[in-house]
């Protein structure tokens, strides 16, 4: 659901970097008020619990300080192993009976104490006739939410509403890409998947006309291909960075450098059409377009290589396209660099503050 209403400031923390925006209403649109992304300390998060909060808590304090935010309410997210999403099938029964019930029904698919998690869900599906209910019910353990509550809290910040990473990608979607007009126009729901590329995590949200009816996170991201390119070549970080955009590093063989990233992209390729073969067996249905967001997305053709490794069209994710811009504050270029991996942080400042999202 979009906020029209305020700007928000969303955050987002990945395992190698932190990144902020956020939006204000203009004229029934949305426009960019502040932009920023800053290292994530090394050694205070494995893989999305919080291990050192205050490094953390500095580096946010600084770059909202570097931005001049003074804003205190934030949204962010998780993914990971901190967070259950299964989609499960129940009795016909009112919205109040469900608020209510949602525990008991949920208990025998949740793999942890039910009372250890915060739960929430989303109605995808429903028949009065057939007395079915489809859910997506979503569990995150209480811990990791307190381990999040109080990085924030130490930044001087108070998180109003914790997302999930795959949903939040599923936000932006709806918005940039005019979903909700395209059902109207479609008589076929198109099946979108919509991947998020991260350092260490890859989140897979498939669309079913618009509404999420699959999701999946794999332990795949940037980091293998640093961890590759490093064993081979011993090049710095910062070489690996340009060498993944693209850029010529001095001293590099780029030829053995490029065998070596196309090898790792065939083998990320390879994990999500395994994915995407047992969505399609399981529903029946094929995809039909690959959007691709996060860290990963800057990396140059990688939607070349993707569509034609396994064969659907695919192609960056572009927030821009929805959300204007002062040209005299901000730099195109950079936007345009830095655009396909702000998806979770643009569909995190689309949402009001009481809202459950999708």
């Amino acid at each position: 659901m979009l906020n029209l209403n305020q700007p928000t400031l969303a955050v987002d923390l990945g395992s190698n970097a932190i990144k902020f925006l956020s939006l204000r209403p203009k004229k029934k649109k949305l426009e960019l008020v502040a932009i920023g992304t800053v290292p994530m300390p090394e050694g205070c998060m494995s893989g999305r619990e919080i291990e050192n909060p205050e490094p953390i808590a500095e580096a946010i304090k600084k770059l909202l300080k570097n931005q001049k935010i003074k804003g205190k309410k934030i949204i962010t997210a998780i993914s990971g192993s901190p967070v259950i999403i299964k989609k499960i099938q129940v009795g016909y029964q009112s919205e109040e009976d469900l608020s209510k019930n949602i525990k008991f029904e949920s208990e025998q698919y949740i793999p942890v104490n039910i009372n250890e998690v915060n739960l929430d869900y989303h109605i995808i599906s429903s028949s009065k006739e057939e007395n079915t209910l489809d859910l997506l019910i979503v569990a995150i353990k209480k811990e990791i939410i307190e381990q999040y509550v109080n990085l924030f809290t130490l930044a001087g910040l108070s998180p109003v509403v914790i997302d999930i990473d795959a949903f939040s990608i599923g936000n932006s979607y709806e918005f940039i890409y005019n979903i909700q007009e395209e059902k109207i126009k479609e008589e076929k729901e198109e099946v979108i998947a919509l991947l998020n590329i991260g350092s260490s995590m890859t989140n897979i949200n498939i669309l079913e006309g618009g509404t999420t009816a699959f999701t999946r996170d794999m332990e795949f991201g940037g980091h293998n291909y640093d961890m590759a390119i490093h064993d081979q070549f011993e090049l710095e970080k910062n070489q690996i960075e340009k060498l993944k955009r693209g850029s010529i590093v001095e001293g590099a063989d780029i030829e053995k450098i490029t065998s070596t990233i196309v090898s790792v992209t065939e083998e990320l390729a390879g994990e999500i059409f395994r994915i995407f073969e047992f969505y399609q067996s399981s529903s029946g249905k094929n995809i039909d377009k690959i959007y691709i967001s996060g860290g990963l997305a800057q990396m140059k053709d990688i939607d070349k290589f993707f569509a034609e490794s396994i064969g659907i069209p695919t192609f960056k994710f572009n927030p821009w396209a929805k959300i204007s811009y002062d040209p005299n504050k901000f730099d195109k270029e950079y936007l345009n660099y830095i655009g396909p991996s702000m998806g979770v942080c643009v569909g995190l400042a689309l949402r009001k503050i009481d809202d459950k999202g999708d």
